[in-house]
């Protein structure tokens, strides 16, 4: 069994960072967050949806036994009290609705091997 947290496709965070080039990142990391430009990794978005891990999951022999998008206090906002509240409400609204949980920040799958039908009791 795997169980993995990953970055939701559809984030605003995630969304910002495909467009801004991987050069930039570590600078923007470090100004609004306050980590180590060193702490910073390209970004490859490679498995970023619920649809995507279960395609993959199939495609190796695997299965996706549970898979569910996880909302989270919008770190980026951190540095602007405004900014941090109105990204809050923004949060709690998206949580409210099935359309919507994708928008949230983070995935949460588990993916495990089929259980043998050869299996003896």
């Amino acid at each position: 069994m795997y169980i993995y947290v990953t970055p939701s496709l559809y984030d605003y965070g995630t969304e910002l960072a495909r467009i801004v080039p991987n050069p930039f990142h570590p600078k923007i990391i470090a100004a609004v967050e306050g980590r180590a430009e060193e702490d910073d990794f390209p970004t490859v978005y490679a498995s970023n949806t619920l649809k995507t891990v279960h395609e993959q999951a199939t495609k190796a022999g695997l299965i996706l036994r549970e898979g569910r998008y996880l909302g989270q206090y919008p770190p980026c906002f951190m540095f602007n009290r405004v900014l941090f509240w109105l990204g809050s409400l923004c949060q709690t609204t998206i949580e409210k609705y099935e359309l919507t949980r994708p928008l949230q920040g983070w995935m949460y799958c588990v993916v495990q091997q089929p259980e043998s039908r050869d299996k003896k009791a």
